[in-house]
């Protein structure tokens, strides 16, 4: 049977950390729940949308680089992907529009010249922190890595979707820690042959079916690249002193404090999962 790639987040990478920096509450309560084998089922159409493309994606850049490789055709591995979620049914009313995005997108850039180095690959690194002497274990999860043939330079591709994209869509990872976290990983694994992040940018079937497709370089940040070991750090050394005084995120994940603030509680997306528990301090 062919296998179906999980386009999932790394164990410890910037998902967690900016968790906790946006509120330590929230960043807590995930962690109990992943600790106690909770799972928790993706409800809100932009994930489940953004996730399925993932997983087109993920197979066919697989079956681009080896045509015999044992894993599913994108087509199939949207199916297969929405059949293996713990509530199949929200994600089947989305599977058509993925479906629909996607093969616009394979008819687009079927003449694409890209060498196809790695998806879906975990990176990771071990970050000192010199004043408490020690290491941080942080990871990264690559969506896709692909060489210019005419250049020999390798760069890191991230898939990203939207409803609408916009002379701003681009801008708005520039600082996003994800985001120079390639930077930091390409530049210290690949050195000058690392050409740079690529936003492949999705935008979602209009009204009478049109995909707008978008490829653009991540805004350059040289100060953000400079200081996102210490962002890290900095993140790193919160979680360690909250567990100090309110005890591990994984026993009373209420005690830790939240963020309060209208951009944490209620996000573009709607309320916090935790929206009602931090306001009654129920389940």
């Amino acid at each position: 049977m062919p296998k179906l790639i999980d386009p999932g987040p790394s164990r410890r990478g910037w998902h967690r950390l900016q968790l906790v920096l946006q509120c330590p509450r929230k960043y807590a309560i995930r962690a109990a729940r992943k600790h106690g084998g909770v799972v928790i089922p993706t409800t809100r159409a932009p994930f489940i949308k953004g996730g399925l493309l993932h997983t087109a994606l993920a197979h066919r850049y697989t079956l681009r680089a080896d045509p015999e490789a044992d894993v599913y055709q994108p087509l199939d591995a949207i199916d297969k992907h929405s059949e293996a979620q713990p509530n199949p049914e929200d994600w089947a009313e989305h599977r058509w529009l993925v479906a629909q995005a996607y093969l616009e997108y394979e008819l687009h850039w079927a003449s694409e010249r890209w060498e196809t180095v790695a998806v879906e690959k975990e990176l990771t690194a071990t970050i000192r922190d010199e004043r408490r002497d020690v290491g941080y274990l942080y990871t990264q999860r690559l969506d896709l890595a692909v060489r210019n043939p005419a250049t020999g330079l390798v760069y890191f591709v991230d898939h990203k979707s939207a409803s609408r994209l916009s002379s701003s869509t681009a801008r708005r990872y520039s600082l996003s820690g994800q985001f120079r976290g390639y930077n930091f990983f390409g530049r210290g694994l690949l050195g000058d042959k690392f050409g740079g992040t690529i936003l492949n940018l999705v935008q979602w079937p209009d009204k009478k079916g049109h995909v707008k497709l978008l490829r653009t370089d991540l805004s350059p940040a040289p100060h953000a690249d400079k200081t996102f070991r210490d962002t890290v750090v900095h993140a790193e050394r919160l979680i360690h002193d909250l567990r100090d005084r309110y005890g591990h995120e994984t026993l009373n994940p209420m005690a830790w404090p939240a963020a309060h603030h209208e951009t944490a509680c209620w996000t573009q997306f709607g309320a916090c999962d935790n929206h009602d528990r931090c306001e009654w301090g129920t389940e």
